[in-house]
């Protein structure tokens, strides 16, 4: 028999392995399929925009009622597109629950399309919704295919792995029985959580298809820019994005773990250990699990094997106490500490520095899209005299004085009292305050009644924002308050004030804070 940390190495180089290629999935398979979505919905709101008059109300239009003849080209486009996710299924090797799901849900959308054809008229609005509806079944369909593929390749590798890595380990060699297609089925639309990751993939796309279409009714209503509406269009397909990588994560997991289970049955493996990764992102139900050990025949997933939970990094390995294993500081260097160590023993052995430093770097890592959300804001605020992103989460964390002063400039700007000169009520002033407002700035009390509006917008306001303005080098500030619209320098210099300024472009388009 091979030494006893040769178990612990290989288990988890067998896993890094398995990560890797998933992560490679990612890459080349996953996020292509969501770019591609991304593109199509930015080409199809930017065809839409072009068909809108820009002066009239874009929640009006789009609910304009066209003949369906002038829209016969566009629906027997989708339709066709719908023959073309049939196609994909003729060559696909998918369970026919699968298949079946997909199959159902096209009929949905061609009925849809063929329902509003026979009506003679569809708005630009249901044509869109119907758009978004094939968007959102086509990335379905490519992770349903791809996916299912993927975890079929995955498992029969992993258990061919694991098979080597036990009877390599032994010492012996001996005939086994290679996994059949029905069995590799079996292993990946089992329900894991409640739910098999095909049932995950249907739910988070519709969900997608739901939330795309909220959200172009919502940016008609509120009479969005076409930047705006494509922005926020496609935060919503990342989120689903998102969802999707964690999906393949886990499940990759949980077919890797599943396959390591039945190669350790072939082999005769009656106890396995639970191995955790000791580092400072391991969660606690891992920690507490970390380096016990449990009958073969007891495992189950969630509860004593892995994956515990989404993104588990958790293994296993079949039960012999290794010499060594692999630990890693909060500076990400490995190192090798006694393989009888648990989590809880490592951990607890660890400097109150190098622990303050772990608990450090999770704070930072909780706190990475908000600290990238902050630091760009800063950044428009600040601009050039803003160190780089790492500089200033060092700052931030480690409550640098620097920090401190960035803090205090940013307060500066959003605490500047408006500062209007005698000098600025000359035509500008007269055009706005005369024509818009009914002020006479000619006289006294026209200007304090003209002044009087500008400072109720500053200091009431309903909104504020960061952004550019003609003529203006530097960004600058928006307030918004009902209709009114009062834009100033960073050090509260005033520059303008609308009537009906909420609807300017630049400020809708400006970073709320």
């Amino acid at each position: 028999m091979k030494s006893t940390d040769y178990w612990e190495k290989r288990a988890l180089r067998d896993k890094k392995f398995a990560t890797n290629r998933t992560e490679d999935y990612i890459k080349n398979k996953l996020s292509k399929a969501y770019s591609e979505v991304s593109k199509e919905l930015e080409e199809e709101i930017k065809a839409l925009y072009e068909k809108l008059d820009k002066s009239k109300s874009l929640l009006a239009q789009s609910n304009e009622k066209l003949l369906t003849s002038t829209k016969a080209s566009e629906i027997k486009e989708l339709l066709n597109k719908l023959n073309e996710e049939k196609e994909k299924l003729t060559n696909a090797n998918l369970p026919k629950e699968v298949s079946d799901t997909i199959e159902k849900n096209i009929k949905l959308i061609e009925e849809s399309l063929k329902m509003k054809s026979k009506s003679g008229y569809i708005t630009h609005l249901e044509m869109m919704q119907e758009r978004v509806n094939s968007l959102a079944l086509s990335v379905a369909n490519e992770n349903q295919i791809n996916m299912y593929d993927y975890l079929a390749k995955e498992y029969t590798d992993d258990y061919f792995r694991g098979v080597f890595r036990v009877q390599q380990g032994m010492g012996f060699g001996k005939d086994f029985i290679s996994p059949n297609p029905k069995l590799i089925q079996n292993v990946i639309m089992r329900s894991y959580a409640g739910s098999s990751f095909s049932k995950r993939i249907w739910k988070d796309v519709n969900k997608l298809g739901i939330t795309l279409k909220d959200t172009l009714t919502k940016g008609f209503i509120r009479g969005d820019s076409i930047d705006t509406m494509t922005k926020r269009l496609l935060e919503r397909v990342d989120v689903s994005k998102s969802h999707a990588k964690m999906l393949i994560r886990t499940e990759s997991a949980r077919v890797c773990e599943e396959a390591t289970k039945d190669a350790y049955k072939e082999c005769g493996i009656e106890q396995y250990i639970y191995l955790a990764t000791l580092d400072r992102k391991t969660s606690l139900i891992c920690q507490e699990l970390d380096m016990k050990s449990f009958p073969l025949k007891d495992a189950k997933i969630g509860e004593n094997y892995p994956p515990m939970h989404p993104n588990c990094r958790s293994t296993t390995m079949a039960d012999t106490k290794p010499l060594k294993r692999i630990a890693r500081g909060a500076d990400g260097k490995n190192y090798e500490v006694d393989g009888n160590l648990s989590y809880k023993d490592w951990y607890d052995g660890l400097s109150k520095d190098e622990q303050g430093r772990m608990s450090l770097e999770n704070k930072k890592d909780a706190n990475r899209k908000r600290d990238k959300e902050e630091y760009s804001l800063y950044k428009k605020l600040l601009g050039k005299s803003m160190p780089s992103l790492a500089e200033y989460k060092d700052y931030k964390y480690n409550k640098d004085d620097k920090y401190l002063d960035i803090k205090k400039r940013v307060a500066d700007i959003k605490n500047a009292p408006i500062k209007v000169s005698d000098k600025q009520f000359g035509k500008k002033i007269g055009k706005h305050g005369g024509y818009d407002y009914g002020f006479d700035i000619r006289t006294k009390e026209g200007r304090e009644q003209y002044r009087a509006l500008i400072e109720d917008v500053r200091y009431n306001f309903d909104e504020r924002a960061v952004g550019d303005w003609r003529s203006q080098e530097e960004p600058v500030i928006f307030y918004i308050k009902g209709e009114n619209l009062v834009v100033t320098k960073l050090d509260g210099e005033f520059i303008s004030l609308f009537d009906g300024g909420k609807t300017n472009a630049r400020a809708k388009n400006a970073r709320r804070f």
